[in-house]
């Protein structure tokens, strides 16, 4: 015996709201990674000796991570 599955055009259109949702929130956790890196680099690039010698780094320890582009991890 075969069972036919109907769906119904709300059915159809839940599942595609629920994908773009998804899909939605993907990029905007994306965006919201890069903005954190690129914030997070600035502040890195902005402290002072002092406050490097504090952290345990040095300025030549964090020259490529700076120099990095906002999308790279």
């Amino acid at each position: 015996m075969t069972v036919y599955v109907i769906r119904s055009a709300t059915d159809r259109r839940t599942r595609r709201i629920h994908q773009i949702r998804s899909v939605l929130f993907r990029v905007l956790e994306t965006l919201q990674t890069w903005h954190n890196r690129s914030v997070q680099r600035d502040q890195l690039a902005h402290l002072n000796e002092y406050q490097l010698r504090d952290i345990g780094l040095s300025r030549s320890m964090i020259h490529n991570e700076i120099e990095k582009p906002f999308w790279r991890a």
